[in-house]
């Protein structure tokens, strides 16, 4: 979502409208935000974020240490996955110190605020043999796939391509 959504006093219904056109299943949705959204009105965004989870709908904060990263959205604003960036990822396989012991930190914090952590831009197995380590237990990355054409993706949801014939 972006910060021009949230500032729309129409959002939460046009989510709710749509949700129930298409028939999606609220449990199996979870919108992105980034941190700046925060930035502007903490206490308006906080409240629309409150009413689309009432509705079941997950919320994602994306791209976690990058920018405006504050471990104090973790304790106040209804997220319910915390996204560590790319360049954590990146580093740690780099073998910096000190994102590997920040990552080992976040972990247990999120799982104790009932969170789901989620490493992105996990390329290489070695990431993966890192973040398994200091229990990072969800990634995502071009080590699992890359981006596929909108053909292969109707394909593969339709049943006619497996997932291996969409990574050629």
């Amino acid at each position: 979502m972006s910060p021009v959504q949230l500032r729309s006093p129409q959002f939460v219904n046009e989510v709710r409208v749509l949700v129930e056109q298409y028939g999606i299943n609220r449990e199996s949705l979870e919108l992105e935000i980034t941190e700046g959204i925060f930035i502007s009105d903490t206490e308006k965004t906080s409240h629309m974020l409150k009413e689309l989870q009432s509705m079941g709908i997950r919320i994602s904060l994306d791209d976690f240490g990058t920018g405006y990263s504050s471990l104090r959205y973790l304790g106040s604003m209804p997220i319910n996955t915390l996204k560590l960036d790319k360049s954590f990822v990146d580093s740690i396989q780099e073998g910096n110190e000190i994102n590997i012991e920040i990552i080992s930190s976040i972990i247990p914090v999120t799982k104790h605020a009932g969170m789901e952590t989620i490493a992105e831009g996990v390329e290489q197995p070695e990431q993966l043999s890192l973040l398994t380590d200091i229990d990072c237990n969800t990634v995502q990355g071009f080590l699992w796939g890359k981006p596929i054409s909108v053909e292969k993706c109707d394909r593969f949801l339709n049943g006619d391509l497996s997932a291996l014939e969409c990574l050629q």
